[in-house]
């Protein structure tokens, strides 16, 4: 009896044993599939965004000075470090000699650390800042240059440079561009004028380099260096007597001057080109543009994937942007000029 009754006491408590770990191993593979489900979708989609809040993912950001077209590409790349949660320090070239102030920022990035990234905007400092940097320090770069072409020389050092540089460059300097497109809207132009205004220091640059290019195809060149808005509209009619058509120059500060600019032209029955994004080149027969806002979305997206170690294989080290001519057709008939064939697949009537 003794042993019946221990025996029936095994069963039941080996059948006990058995149906609490049955419900204990559903219980637990239920909290299991749970945790996972959620885990999951932690990772599938947020855990990216604080894993870098929890990295402090930071850049620091070097533009060359305070004009148009780099503010304009900052501000949209801006938008994209902003929207990935990324911090940033901005250091501007100031003065006569913003290169000056590039160079020592860029020695103070490097000495004080604490930095995921590098982000150069403007041409004019991407070599010279980009060397300063690599002879210290092993920072990802991302650089923006989309007012000149990035040096054959600095080109060939980024793409040999084994750590992570990337960038966005134009195709050709915006003045060769900007003759280039005249002369091929008006093949018979021997006489083209340009103004400019005087405080703007970068107009320097690009009339050196435009006057260049008129000479390679001789055509003469007449400058007017205006004081002020004022001479600035003056000039359009003066030059108007002696040229068959002007041209604008990129980066002049000109926002408040586009209709005045734009009217007189018209009024003296002069082609004048712009140099201007889409939001002013409906006032000119034709401009040679590009995206500055597109670029620096771009060099943002860059700079994402850069600090985010998201960089795919066949990613490029330096990107080329392409350029866009905006015109207005009813100018262009104005003045019986016609959109060449060449220019067909990127002009665009904004008009």
């Amino acid at each position: 009896m003794f042993n019946v009754k221990k025996s029936g006491t095994a069963l039941f408590l080996a059948i006990a044993v058995t149906l609490l770990g049955i419900f204990t191993a559903c219980s637990s593979a239920d909290s299991s599939e749970d945790i996972n489900e959620v885990e999951f979708v932690d990772s599938s989609i947020s855990s990216k965004k604080s894993t870098a809040n929890l990295k402090t993912l930071k850049a620091a950001v070097i533009q060359y000075d305070h004009s148009e077209i780099l503010e304009k590409t900052w501000s949209a790349a801006k938008t994209v470090l902003d929207d990935n949660n990324i911090s940033y320090d901005l250091f501007v070239g100031e003065g006569d000699s913003p290169l000056d102030d590039c160079l020592d920022c860029a020695n103070t990035i490097v000495s004080k650390g604490g930095y995921d990234s590098i982000l150069i905007i403007g041409s004019k400092a991407v070599d010279d800042v980009y060397s300063e940097v690599r002879t210290a320090s092993k920072i990802p770069i991302i650089f923006a240059a989309p007012d000149e072409p990035v040096l054959n020389t600095f080109a060939q050092r980024v793409n040999n440079d084994p750590d992570k540089t990337y960038g966005i460059a134009v195709k050709q300097n915006l003045a060769f561009a900007q003759f280039d497109m005249i002369n091929s809207f008006q093949p018979s132009i021997t006489y083209l004028g340009v103004v400019y205004l005087e405080q703007d220091k970068n107009s320097q640059r690009y009339v050196a380099a435009l006057e260049k290019r008129c000479s390679e195809y001789g055509v003469v060149l007449n400058k007017q260096k205006a004081k002020d808005n004022d001479e600035f509209v003056y000039l359009i009619e003066s030059l108007a007597y002696f040229t068959q058509a002007i041209t604008l120059l990129p980066e002049n500060s000109l926002d408040p001057l586009m209709d005045r600019i734009s009217q007189k032209a018209i009024s003296e029955n002069i082609p004048l080109y712009g140099i201007e994004d889409k939001e002013y080149a409906g006032k000119f027969p034709a401009s040679m543009c590009y995206d500055y806002a597109q670029i620096g979305r771009d060099t943002g997206e860059l700079t994402f994937k850069v600090m985010y170690g998201k960089e795919s294989g066949d990613t490029k080290n330096i990107t080329m942007a392409s350029p866009k001519v905006y015109g207005n057709t009813e100018l262009l008939k104005k003045f019986d000029i016609s959109v060449p064939d060449d220019y067909n697949d990127i002009f665009e009537d904004v008009n």
